[in-house]
């Protein structure tokens, strides 16, 4: 057992109160955050499915890294992808047991290679434990899965740490035979991906449009067309990777339950907590614009889809719908670039995920 007691929560966002109060029933949290959240204010968490309000207890809020990490045995990071690289920097002077990524996916699992020989746990979850969005800074509406996926960085232990964040998070936890199934998992990185080219491919920044448009609620046949072409291409890379066992990636048609363009829409379009949605848009003087600074440009391509087009280069794998979706981000994102240095190779993947 890791006898793991102090829980640090990274990000006050709407995963981080959502975990923080949910953890804090079982064990002592500290939730860091940039945020200005009032230290005495009580972290609030409202079931959608069963209207349950859950009160943080005990919750320490603090800015400093310094102070949140110093006595964490478990460090939960619930930070974008971008924010890895600093993160790892100031982690590298502590000694948690484990880290724990929501979700894993993104290449944060390259950051993370002088803890790993530090003796600490790398872990990730396949997909967020919660679809929730902040009503305030302190309080927050959760929809928690009942189950969720864990991989560890080549840990042999990783059912037994499985079954301890299991009972930490109070969630079925199921582990997995190695990371890169998280890496591979399709969720945001062709997702988020393929709904954006479809709704904005004919358009850049500086488009106006006259009305919010609904990320799922509007899902379109052209999008689920698009999202089960880029998943048949990752399920492509995964077969040519015959190093590891990647059975654990789910294709999308089964993970859904939906092996035609119209029952994907259908099945979208009707997920009910994805319903209020709203695609990565700004209001500015009465139109709408593509959030340049969203996390679905700034994550989901240049370190999601990216990722992707990276191993399908190294294991000779043909993926012309991912290509041409991050073409068109680059073509109108121009300068965002993923900043991890993957340098990646067969033997360097052989290394780092075995």
């Amino acid at each position: 057992m890791l006898n793991v007691n102090n829980i640090c929560v990274v990000g006050g966002g709407n995963l981080g109160v959502a975990l923080a109060v949910d953890i804090s029933q079982r064990k002592n949290v500290t939730l860091l955050t940039s945020k200005a959240i009032e230290k005495q204010s009580v972290l609030e968490k409202i079931d959608t499915d069963t209207s349950e309000i859950q009160y943080g207890r005990n919750i320490k809020v603090t800015a400093s890294f310094q102070e949140a990490y110093k006595n964490a045995d478990m460090i939960v990071v619930t930070l974008p992808s971008f924010c890895i690289k600093k993160f790892a920097e100031q982690i590298n002077g502590y000694n948690p047991k484990i880290i724990l990524f929501i979700p894993g996916f993104g290449g944060k699992e390259f950051y993370m290679q002088d803890m790993k020989k530090k003796g600490c746990i790398i872990a990730g979850f396949d997909r967020s434990l919660y679809i929730c969005r902040l009503e305030t800074p302190v309080k927050v509406k959760a929809s928690k899965k009942k189950s969720i996926r864990l991989a560890c960085l080549g840990s042999e232990n990783v059912e037994k740490i499985s079954e301890e964040v299991g009972k930490i998070m109070a969630v079925t936890c199921e582990p997995l035979k190695n990371y890169l199934t998280v890496t591979f998992t399709p969720s945001n990185p062709i997702l988020h991906t393929a709904r954006l080219y479809s709704m904005f491919r004919e358009a850049d920044f500086t488009t106006k449009f006259p009305r919010m448009i609904k990320f799922y609620a509007e899902w379109t046949n052209e999008s689920s067309d698009l999202l089960l072409n880029m998943d048949n291409e990752l399920h492509k890379i995964c077969n040519a990777i015959t190093d590891f066992d990647l059975s654990g990636v789910i294709p999308l048609s089964i993970y859904y339950e939906s092996d035609t363009v119209e029952k994907m829409t259908k099945k979208i379009t009707t997920i009910k907590s994805w319903h209020e949605m709203n695609s990565p848009m700004v209001e500015i003087d009465g139109s709408f614009y593509i959030d340049s600074k969203s996390r679905y440009f700034n994550e989901d391509f240049p370190y999601g889809l990216f990722i992707l087009l990276e191993f399908a280069r190294i294991y000779d794998v043909d993926v012309p719908c991912m290509t041409k979706v991050y073409q068109w981000y680059r073509a109108i994102s121009g300068e965002m670039n993923c900043e991890v240095e993957l340098n990646l190779s067969r033997e360097k993947i052989q290394e780092m995920y075995s």
